[in-house]
């Protein structure tokens, strides 16, 4: 065992990733990308971060590893929740799993289409046709007129 203050150094697994967030940058209707802070490596250099996935509310599987922090999901299904936790590894072994990161897969719906519309006693009225939701349900739309 070494004296305290002789310069070694301890090496042990790494800590755990924090701060699981969404990279808006890779959000489609059928791909979610993500992001981490690494932890410290604890003296041996991370190896790879392994990726599990969750859909809706079933069990975690293995998803993937990365050698960098940040990963792009790809081929989702558009209105699917997705969680996602990562673990980070050394040649000590791995670190304990991150908070999990809970995603629905979907992006901005598409624009209403043209609407049809008519005047009748003063008023205006006006229809049109929902349009692709890409995977989340519309929730309201705003009106402008000049």
């Amino acid at each position: 065992m070494s004296a305290p203050g002789n310069g070694a150094v301890l090496l042990a697994v790494p800590d755990i990733p924090t701060n699981l967030v969404e990279n808006l940058t890779h959000r489609t209707a059928y791909s979610l990308g993500i992001t981490w802070t690494p932890g410290s490596s604890n003296g041996s250099p991370i190896i790879d971060y392994r990726i599990v996935m969750a859909i809706e509310t079933g069990s975690y599987q293995v998803l993937a590893t990365s050698t960098t922090n940040s990963f792009v999901v790809i081929s989702l299904e558009p209105g699917t929740t997705y969680s996602f936790k990562v673990q980070a590894r050394n040649s000590y072994g791995s670190s304990g799993y991150s908070n999990p990161l809970t995603l629905k897969c979907a992006s901005v719906p598409d624009a209403p289409y043209e609407p049809d519309g008519y005047i009748l006693n003063d008023q205006v009225y006006f229809s049109w046709s929902d349009p692709a939701d890409n995977g989340s349900p519309i929730t309201a739309y705003k009106i402008y007129f000049r």
